[in-house]
């Protein structure tokens, strides 16, 4: 099925480059092909020095732009794709990021057209943005920060005199890739009360049942609104969306006891993809040499109960409140400062991308500062998070992840990284679910 599912895109992605060629007379110095090569590598800094990522990816980015068209897309091949302790050779994993079509002043001279998979970056805050809930997060690594995948839709923009206001409508309903191999705690829809009802030491095995949204505008298709405008230098923005959690939700979990052959119990979840609405207020400028940006998200949930069955173990079937129909918000402030050596970043961030639920977030510091020597062709960055919560109790929970970096740049083209990534934190902390998983991981990028 994956793999007729990569045919099917990569089938898209070249109807859709065709039909632009034949729509659109060009000429040849109109069509271009920009792309990348990465290759990465990564071992656990444990006793065993395990691998913990192995992976290449090709990503070619074709464009075709005339006076009143332009076509682009993003075509990436990930080559094997595989994490985690043991190390596993896994297919190619193709994917077609992005492949639209932007009609310019049609069919009216202040409207702008883009029709096809896209992504759509709102937000001012740097990689982690609250108001951006349009594009399913990429989790398959967790520490490529903001990384989402494209939805297919049709995006509207109409430009007044001092005023952008952008429509979109989005079909269908595309969920969030959720992580790999030792990273799937990070991100995790069973509540942690379900497996403690199991003998301790006792193992299971999984079976994780998604339920997907039935296939229509009523009930996959999520639509937004945007209006941006400039008053006195500074960019602001205010923005809804109607949509889907694409993040899902324990609906009801079913705990299978082994059978006389003596094998491992079976947890059984059902999955679901509750309905949320978003409210969104972000800014950006300047003052200075320093630029000032914010977001702040407000969002309105469906409520989710989940029932916990396992009355085959002899416990009473329970219930409990996965996602209270509450609202809550998240939100950010950053700033950045940079001269010819030397750039710094800081935000302070409330509510990470997988946190949901008013109960559930999370206080961030993000940060990074980077020196460059030797005439860009060296570069130091240093980047780090800091995470805090249970501000309210006698003894807050905290936990830190610090990456110091070396990248080297033989030519413009080229660079080689070595990334050091150290975690640690307290229990009940997001980065604390990560803190046996220090590694090392050496990168190397080609862009053509």
């Amino acid at each position: 099925m994956k793999d007729r599912s990569n045919k099917v895109l990569f089938i898209f992605g070249l109807l859709t480059f065709a039909f632009s060629m034949m729509a659109i007379p060009i000429q040849a110095a109109n069509l271009s092909c920009q792309g990348s090569f990465q290759s990465q590598m990564g071992v656990s800094l444990e006793d065993d020095h395990d691998l913990t990522r192995l992976e290449t990816e090709l990503v070619f980015q074709p464009e075709v732009v005339t006076a009143d068209v332009q076509f682009y897309g993003e075509i990436e091949l990930r080559i094997p794709a595989s994490t985690g302790t043991v190390l596993t050779i896994s297919p190619p994993d193709m994917m077609v990021n992005e492949a639209y079509l932007d009609l310019y002043g049609f069919p009216h001279r202040q409207v702008d057209l883009r029709l096809g998979k896209q992504l759509l970056p709102w937000g001012t805050g740097y990689q982690l943005n609250p108001t951006s809930n349009l594009n399913p997060e990429d989790f398959r690594s967790p520490f490529d920060f903001g990384r989402r995948l494209g939805v297919h839709g049709l995006t509207g923009k109409v430009y007044f005199e001092n005023l952008t206001v952008t429509a979109v409508g989005l079909p269908t309903f595309t969920p969030a890739t959720l992580p790999e191999g030792h990273f799937q705690g990070l991100v995790s829809a069973l509540p942690d009360h379900a497996l403690s009802l199991l003998p301790p030491g006792l193992t299971l095995t999984e079976d994780i049942r998604p339920i997907m949204p039935d296939n229509n505008w009523a009930n996959a298709g999520t639509w937004g609104l945007k209006m941006e405008k400039n008053l006195f230098g500074w960019d602001f923005s205010l923005s809804y969306i109607h949509g889907r959690y694409t993040l899902p939700v324990a609906k009801r979990i079913t705990i299978i006891p082994p059978p006389a052959d003596g094998t491992e119990p079976i947890l059984q979840a059902e999955l679901t993809y509750p309905r949320r609405q978003v409210v969104g207020l972000d800014w950006a400028g300047a003052i200075g040499d320093y630029g000032l940006w914010g977001e702040a998200a407000f969002f309105f949930p469906e409520a989710v109960t989940t029932t916990i069955d396992a009355t085959a173990l002899g416990f009473p079937a329970q219930e409990e409140t996965a996602l209270e129909d509450t609202v809550y918000g998240k939100y950010l402030v950053g700033m950045d400062y940079g001269t010819d050596r030397v750039y710094l970043n800081l935000q302070y961030v409330y509510g990470f991308p997988q946190e949901m639920d008013h109960r559930n977030l999370g206080h961030y510091l993000v940060g990074g500062v980077e020196w460059t020597i030797k005439e860009d062709k060296l570069k130091f960055p240093f980047n780090f998070v800091w995470e805090i919560r249970d501000l309210d109790g006698k003894q807050p929970k905290t936990a830190h992840f610090i990456a110091p970096e070396l990248r080297v740049y033989p030519d413009s083209n080229t660079e080689l990284a070595l990334i050091l990534r150290l975690i640690d934190g307290d229990t009940g902390t997001e980065l604390g679910k990560l803190k046996t998983w220090d590694e090392v991981e050496f990168k190397v990028k080609y862009s053509f």
